[in-house]
């Protein structure tokens, strides 16, 4: 009998000793639940107060949905980073596979996606060189001129080369004009169209000559007091045509 209460007793304890741990364990969580938030209210009061506190907290957080990039960073600019569209094509190579000769890494498929990216290119180029000989012509004496070019674009920069026999030509044509009167106006118009179309011609792209002869070959008084600097894009043959009609 005495053996029977007294287990029934230890019995009792343990079911009471089990209870109370499960009520101490619930009033923490309680508790837990209640401070952490006040917790996260007085921190966001503080970086609030902080300068350093509030700079700590944004440098942590990631700018541009992550990216790591300031949404008011200055774009780059085009005279300082190269023309993706043309990768290892550039320069002589690039004269070489718009003039149909083979190159090394790159296909003649690519090579016909990059020709009416390379249209406005060689047109700038033209105009570039041809508007330096007429500006050394203003400043009293000719220079050698350079086949290479660094033309600018809206996509960035681009190695140019012409044969330097079509440059020293494109270069006189605009030396000659800076004096060109209504006599020798369409003789010049015309040699300097032929030397444009030639080089249209050697790298299948759309003719040009004439547009482009009208627009820069005229006479003094009707030379535009402004020309486009070096670096400034030429718009595209077509627009070019458009303003000579």
């Amino acid at each position: 009998m005495d053996t029977v209460l007294l287990f029934f007793i230890f019995t009792l304890l343990g079911i009471v000793v089990v209870l109370m741990l499960v009520l101490v364990d619930h009033v923490r969580a309680l508790q837990s639940a209640v401070t952490q938030p006040a917790e996260s209210a007085e921190a966001t009061a503080a970086a609030g107060s902080d300068p350093a506190l509030a700079m700590a907290g944004d440098a942590a957080a990631p700018i541009d949905g992550g990216q790591g990039l300031a949404p008011d960073a200055p774009p780059a600019n085009p005279a300082d980073t190269p023309d993706p569209a043309f990768g290892s094509l550039v320069g002589k190579r690039l004269w070489d596979g718009m003039t149909g000769k083979p190159v090394d890494g790159v296909e003649p498929e690519q090579v016909a996606a990059l020709r009416p990216r390379f249209e406005p290119v060689l047109a700038q180029h033209i105009t570039e060189l041809f508007m330096e000989g007429q500006g050394h012509a203003a400043q009293g004496g000719p220079k050698p001129p350079s086949n290479r070019r660094k033309v600018v674009t809206l996509d960035g920069y681009v190695p140019s080369w012409i044969p330097q026999q079509h440059a020293d030509t494109i270069y006189q044509a605009g030396f000659d004009s800076f004096a060109v009167n209504e006599k020798s106006l369409d003789p010049l118009r015309k040699s300097f169209a032929e030397v444009v179309d030639l080089l249209c011609s050697r790298t299948e792209v759309r003719v040009m000559g004439d547009s482009l002869s009208r627009r820069l070959v005229v006479l003094p008084q009707e030379r535009l007091s402004a020309l486009p600097g070096p670096a400034a894009p030429l718009p595209a043959p077509a627009a070019l045509e458009q303003q000579a009609a």
